[in-house]
């Protein structure tokens, strides 16, 4: 659907996280979205890193700060299709598996115009870290969630194999 053409787009890119769940109501229409922990973080990288775009400097914030937003906007779809994928189809499990890659890659293209801003000095040391701790939580939940795909995958095979 639209959200993997999304994922898509941004890649150049149930374990047991913790999950919440977000009631949408829109006209008479209700549906509810039960995400892991890894969105929840995500969604605190981006509010984080947006009130830091707020105040770079113009000429960085429309060029390269525009293109930290979009990478960063490219990881949420990608863990919509991981969350709604079905863990008992092999298809789904690897389309899973690779939208989780391609969040991570955006991830770490992210990271590294990020420490461009940070080698220019329009950001302080403290900012800096504090994004790279984030970038870090969540790609490493992307990470372990990948391989989770990945194993059940191969789980699979091996009981088919016998």
């Amino acid at each position: 659907g639209r959200a993997r053409d999304l994922c898509r787009l941004g890649a150049h890119t149930r374990a047991a996280a913790t999950s919440s769940t977000v009631s949408v109501t829109a006209g008479s229409m209700r549906a509810s979205f039960k995400y892991p922990k890894l969105y929840s973080d995500l969604l605190k990288l981006y509010e984080y890193y947006w009130r830091l775009h707020k105040s770079l400097p113009k000429t960085f914030r429309f060029t390269v700060g525009e293109y930290i937003l979009r990478q960063l906007s490219a990881c949420l779809p990608c863990v919509v299709v991981a969350n709604e994928a079905d863990r008992d189809n092999e298809a789904e499990r690897q389309e899973a598996a690779n939208a989780l890659k391609n969040a991570k890659t955006n991830l770490e293209t992210a990271r590294a115009f990020f420490t461009l801003a940070w080698e220019l000095k329009l950001i302080s040391h403290q900012s800096a870290a504090e994004v790279n701790a984030r970038i870090d939580t969540v790609a490493r939940q992307a990470e372990k969630w990948r391989q989770w795909f990945e194993r059940e995958s191969a789980a699979n095979e091996r009981t088919l194999d016998r």
